[in-house]
């Protein structure tokens, strides 16, 4: 088991990731190059998280999955698309 202040510094340290993948990728589409950003990494420290903290639940287990799984696509997929279509 994960202690809690580790499982809370993981989630963040995913939330980070994602924040500055979406900043690249948003980046990348409104100067058309770029960095790209940092896909898969923190979808597998959420699931990572979540699958072996057994005590750690913020709603519920697999509601938790999907929320962040959730801001994932939105900072990875959803703002850059958006996006992509005002600047292309």
């Amino acid at each position: 088991m994960l202690d809690f202040s580790f499982s809370f510094l993981f989630l963040g340290l995913g939330v980070v990731i994602d924040i500055v993948s979406c900043l690249l990728n948003s980046k990348k589409v409104i100067k058309h190059g770029g960095m790209s950003g940092i896909p898969v990494v923190s979808l597998v420290i959420y699931l990572l998280v979540f699958l072996w903290d057994k005590e750690l639940i913020i709603l519920a287990k697999f509601v938790d999955i999907l929320l962040f799984a959730g801001i994932h696509i939105l900072l990875q997929y959803g703002i850059p698309i958006f996006l992509q279509k005002f600047y292309r």
